[in-house]
């Protein structure tokens, strides 16, 4: 990620900024804030608010105007973590080499994070993008994308699903991944204001780059040996070859699609590269 370093500290600097702005200050409360800081400086990738800011490069848009989209999903993407993490979850003790959030601040602080990340994120979006044309449309779609049509049905699948085949699997990426890359990417559309075509081709484009984002994961996990979630692999569906040719497919499909919008695509293309190349 060496050539988006400049835009990623420019990210976390805002991220700390608004954390100063919106996190209870009171020694009572100090202990959700901290809960709430620790997960969300965790040196996460931040690869969904690098996928908003190059987006605008696509329509020439500032991505200026992207930083409060861009900060709603990654407060969502980190609700997400803390909550996948708890016993009634996916009982994970660790995340990224740290204890888990429950680990260290208790089950009930960390489900209370998550919450207050997802009420904040919906409020970055209105107070931002309320005057905007389509935020109708935009906050409609984010709200159909965390919920129930969305990244909960991925995770009440995941949980339940056993002997997945791969059409399933693939269910549980489009819906667990995909739905916040596909926000990150066809949110700035939103923005833009493009039509009801581009915003299907963004929408197709999107979903399969979320796709092949947890291919990635799940090719992994299988390399270094993690069985721990071994129903929800594509590969202990697929099998190693198969799956490392789904996934070059897949890029080499999201690049045809960029390549029919008129704005330039290389910064979204270094980022289907870097999630292909990634070894973290």
């Amino acid at each position: 990620m060496d050539g988006f370093k400049e835009q990623i500290l420019k990210f976390e600097n805002h991220l700390e900024l608004l954390a100063k702005n919106f996190l209870p200050t009171s020694s009572s409360l100090q202990v959700i804030s901290d809960s709430i800081k620790y997960s969300l400086f965790s040196g996460g990738k931040r690869f969904r608010p690098l996928l908003c800011f190059a987006t605008a490069e696509l329509f020439e848009l500032d991505p200026e105007k992207t930083i409060p989209l861009a900060t709603a999903i990654e407060f969502i993407h980190t609700y997400s973590l803390i909550h996948d993490d708890l016993p009634c979850m996916d009982d994970d003790d660790l995340r990224r080499g740290k204890p888990s959030n429950h680990k260290k601040f208790g089950e009930d602080i960390a489900l209370l994070a998550g919450d207050a990340l997802i009420s904040e994120a919906q409020k970055i979006l209105v107070q931002a993008y309320s005057g905007e044309q389509n935020f109708k449309d935009l906050f409609v779609e984010f709200s159909d994308s965390i919920g129930v049509q969305g990244m909960i049905a991925g995770q009440v699948l995941d949980l339940r699903l056993t002997d997945t085949n791969f059409d399933e699997m693939k269910e549980i990426h489009f819906l667990k991944t995909g739905q916040l890359i596909k926000l990150a990417i066809k949110g700035v559309g939103y923005l833009v204001g493009i039509d009801s075509e581009k915003l299907n081709s963004l929408n197709d484009l999107s979903l399969n780059l979320g796709f092949a984002f947890q291919i990635k994961d799940d090719l992994q996990d299988f390399m270094a040996g993690d069985e721990s979630d071994s129903e929800a692999n594509m590969v202990n569906v697929i099998g190693l070859e198969k799956t490392q040719h789904l996934i070059q497919s897949l890029s080499k499909d999201i690049k045809t699609t960029l390549q029919t919008f008129s704005g330039d695509p290389s910064s979204l293309q270094a980022l289907i590269d870097y999630n292909l190349n990634r070894e973290n």
